[in-house]
């Protein structure tokens, strides 16, 4: 493997804080842009629908 692949890949890593890595041995089954539609679904769901659905 090149070293140019090598250094971009831990450059990745870097960006992110330590307590938001996942352990090197777990597989992340999920992409940012679905992780961030499942919080924008979360933010719907609990600030949109469920005080519309608990009115009186």
């Amino acid at each position: 493997m090149s070293k140019a692949f090598t250094k971009e890949d831990e450059q990745q890593d870097d960006d992110l804080p330590a307590e938001r890595r996942l352990p090197a041995s777990t597989k992340n089954y999920i992409t940012p842009m679905g992780w961030q539609r499942l919080k924008d679904e979360l933010y719907h769901l609990v600030n949109r629908e469920r005080p519309r659905s608990c009115r009186w």
